[in-house]
This record gives structure tokens, C-alpha cells and sequence, in this order.
């Protein structure tokens, strides 16, 4: 693999890491030493954030990774 192509699949695991690491830091706001009113707000905003590094790496991967993803969590799919 060239070195751009390598860069390449790194900046695409990084931003699909990235979106499970603020995933689990919204799941532990509650539990964080602040203001109410800051948890309020941080955790919706994390679970935004998340979403959308999320959508960005499908940019990246393609279309044909995020139906595979898609029918991963398929619930009406009985065998996995």
C-alpha cells in the first residue's frame, strides 16, 4: 500500500473510532462532577458529534460498507 494510501485507511479507522469513543463519553456524562445544566446539554451534544463523525467516515468508505453495516443491525434479518 502507498504511503497516501495508507494515511488514507488511518484517517478512516480514526473517524470510525471516534464516533464509539463519544458514544461511551455521553453514556458517562451523568456521572461526571458537573452542573446540571452542563449534562444537559453535553451529552445531546456528544450523541450529535458522534453522529455526525460517523456519516462523515461513510463518505469515506462508501456507500457499499454502509449497507453491509446496515444489514449487520438489520433487525428483521433472523440469521446472522
Amino acid at each position: 500500500m502507498t504511503k497516501g494510501g495508507t494515511r488514507k485507511w488511518l484517517f478512516v479507522a480514526v473517524l470510525v473510532i471516534v464516533p464509539s469513543v463519544l458514544w461511551i463519553s455521553a453514556a458517562a456524562v451523568p456521572f461526571l462532577p458537573l452542573v446540571t445544566a452542563t449534562r444537559l446539554w453535553l451529552a445531546p451534544a456528544l450523541i450529535v458529534a458522534a453522529g455526525v463523525v460517523f456519516w462523515i467516515a461513510a463518505l469515506f468508505v462508501g456507500r457499499e460498507m454502509i449497507s453491509r453495516y446496515h444489514r449487520f443491525f438489520d433487525p428483521r434479518k433472523g440469521d446472522r
